[in-house]
C-alpha cells in the first residue's frame, strides 16, 4: 500500500490527509501538522470529542467517502485499522502521492528529538507516558513535546508541541506499528499476547518487543520491566544497554520498595543501583501504578532529572483519561478503565480489589468483529474479583450484540456470582450507579476515554464520564 521512500521529509509536505483522523493519536499528529503549517483535513465516520477538537481547530472531517476530499493532498497518513478495501485506502493508492501509515509520520517526527522516550507494552503505555510527560513537565526549563493514547489533565489533550529535544510517546504494537520507531529509551511495561488477529503466537509477540529495544540501538536503552517474565525473555541479547525496574526485586537498577496504600493510593521508595534517592507517593489508585509510576520515574532519572523532582512530579499526577480513572470518590468509589481484554480486566481487578470495603461491581462487555475467543476470557477475569457483574455490549460493530453476550455470559453463569444482563450500554451504566452502596467500587471496563459505541455499523455518543456526572447530579453527589 505505501509508496514512500525509506525517509519521508515532512518539509516537502503541506497538504495532508488523514484516514481515521478521529483517533486519538491520529488527532494528535493532525494537530501537530497544522501547528507546524500545513493544510490539514481527513475522514472519520465516528463523531467524537476528538473530531469536534479538530473541526472547531479549522481541520474539516469528512464522515462520507468522496475523491474531491483528496484534492490536493501531497500526503495521505492512514491508521492500520483500515483495511486495505475500504473506499477511503482504495481512492488514497489512486492519487499517485506517498501513503504512509501513522506510525511512519511520528517515526518522521520524532527524529527531530534527540531524547526521545518510547513507551511500549501490552498495558500500560498510557498511563507511563501521561507520568512521563507529567515528570518533564514539572521541570523548571523542560518543554517536552509529548503524544499519548488518551488526554493528559495536565495539558488538557493527548499532545503537546514544545521547543526542547525530550519527546515522550506512546509506541503501541498493533500490527507491528512500533517497529517504525527508534527511541532513545525503549521502555517494555509487559509483554501479553493480544491483537491475535495479526499476532499468531507470544513468540511473534516478543520477537517484536525485541526489535523495538533493537531500535533503540547500542546506544540507547531498553527499560524493561523485570517482573514480567516474557519482556525479560524478548530483551535478552538486545542491542542497547538494559536496565531493569522492579517492584519486587531490590537487585534491580530501579527498584520500589517499602511500599504502603492508603485507601488504594500508594507510597514507595525509589532505588536506584542500590542507592535510596527518594520517597514517592501517588494520586492514582491501583497497585499496578506503583510498576507504572517506577517505570516512568526511571526514565526521567535516566535522562538526568532528579530522583526528587520526579516524584514530586508523580505525586501531582491525576493519571489519563479512562484509565483507571477515579470519577468519584465518597461513600463509594467509581473508577472508568479502558480495559477490553481478559488480560487487562484482570490486571485493573487485581489492582483494586484489595482495597475495597464493600463489593467490586464491575461492568464490561466484548467487541464485536474482534477475537470472539476473549470473550469468555474477559468473564473469567470478571468473576475472579467481582462481587458483582454487569455484562453489557462494548462495540458491536455489525455483529448481533446479544450473541455477543451468549458467548460471555455462560462463564458468569457457572461462576454462581451474581450479575445481570443489560445489552444497552447507557441503560446498564445506571442500573450498576443505582445499585452501589456504602464502601462499594464500581468499576466501568472498556470504553475508557472513548465516547462514542458502533451499533450496526452506526457510531452513536455514549460518554460514561457525562452519564456518570449527570448521575451524581440527579443524586446530588455531585459537590462531594
Amino acid at each position: 500500500m505505501c509508496n514512500h521512500t525509506d525517509s519521508i521529509d515532512l518539509q516537502k509536505y503541506k497538504n495532508v490527509y488523514f484516514i481515521g483522523i478521529g483517533g486519538s493519536s491520529m488527532s494528535s499528529l493532525a494537530m501537530i501538522l497544522k501547528r507546524r503549517g500545513c493544510v490539514v483535513r481527513g475522514y472519520d465516520r465516528a463523531h467524537t470529542r476528538e473530531t469536534e477538537m479538530l473541526q472547531n481547530s479549522g481541520i474539516p472531517v469528512y464522515d462520507t467517502t468522496d475523491a474531491s476530499h483528496f484534492d490536493g493532498a501531497e500526503l495521505i497518513v492512514y491508521t492500520v485499522a483500515f483495511a486495505p478495501d475500504h473506499p477511503e485506502m482504495v481512492l488514497a493508492a489512486q492519487r499517485g502521492v506517498p501513503v504512509i501509515p501513522r506510525a511512519r509520520l511520528l517515526e518522521a517526527i520524532a527524529a527531530d528529538y534527540p531524547n526521545s522516550i518510547g513507551i511500549a507494552g501490552t498495558h500500560g503505555k498510557s498511563t507511563t507516558s501521561g507520568m512521563t510527560a507529567q515528570i518533564f513537565l514539572s521541570e523548571e526549563h523542560a518543554d517536552p513535546t509529548v503524544l499519548i493514547g488518551a488526554a493528559l489533565p495536565a495539558i488538557g489533550a493527548a499532545y503537546r508541541i514544545g521547543s526542547d529535544g525530550n519527546f515522550i510517546f506512546e509506541a503501541c504494537e498493533y500490527k507491528d506499528s512500533f517497529l517504525s520507531f527508534y527511541p532513545r529509551i525503549a521502555v517494555v511495561l509487559n509483554v501479553r499476547l493480544d491483537h491475535t488477529d495479526y499476532f499468531a503466537s507470544l513468540e511473534q509477540l516478543k520477537g517484536s518487543f525485541r526489535q523495538f529495544m533493537n531500535n533503540a540501538g547500542d546506544a540507547g536503552i531498553a527499560l524493561v520491566n523485570a517482573d514480567a517474565p516474557d519482556a525479560v525473555e524478548a530483551a535478552r541479547d538486545v542491542l542497547p544497554q538494559v536496565r531493569y525496574f522492579s517492584v519486587k526485586d531490590p537487585a534491580a537498577d530501579y527498584f520500589a520498595g517499602s511500599i504502603t496504600y492508603d485507601g488504594g493510593f500508594a507510597s514507595f521508595d525509589i532505588y536506584a543501583f542500590g542507592t535510596l534517592l527518594c520517597r514517592a507517593s501517588l494520586s492514582v489508585i491501583g497497585s499496578f501504578n506503583v510498576s507504572n509510576a517506577l517505570a516512568a520515574a526511571a526514565a526521567a532519572i535516566a535522562l538526568g532529572i532528579p530522583a526528587r523532582d520526579a516524584a514530586a512530579a508523580l505525586s501531582a499526577s491525576r493519571g489519563v483519561r479512562g484509565r483507571c480513572e477515579v470519577l468519584y470518590h465518597g461513600a463509594f468509589t467509581i473508577l472508568c478503565d479502558y480495559a477490553h481484554t481478559g488480560d487487562a480486566i484482570e490486571k485493573v481487578l487485581a489492582g483494586v480489589a484489595p482495597f475495597v470495603e464493600g463489593r467490586l461491581v464491575v461492568l464490561y462487555g466484548c467487541a464485536g468483529e474482534r477475537d470472539a475467543k476473549k470473550r469468555p476470557l474477559m468473564s473469567e477475569a470478571v468473576v475472579k474479583y467481582a462481587d458483582f457483574a454487569v455484562l453489557t455490549s462494548d462495540n458491536p460493530r455489525k455483529e448481533d450484540p446479544c450473541a455477543i453476550i451468549k458467548d460471555a455470559e455462560p462463564v458468569l453463569a457457572a461462576s454462581g456470582k451474581p450479575y445481570i444482563v443489560e445489552v444497552e450500554r447507557r441503560t446498564a451504566v445506571n442500573r450498576a450507579l443505582d445499585m452501589l452502596r456504602p464502601g462499594d467500587v464500581l468499576a466501568l471496563c472498556g470504553k475508557g476515554h472513548e465516547d462514542y459505541q458502533v451499533i450496526d455499523g452506526v457510531t452513536i455518543y455514549l460518554d460514561e464520564h457525562r452519564i456518570v456526572r449527570e448521575w451524581l447530579e440527579r443524586k446530588g453527589l455531585d459537590k462531594a
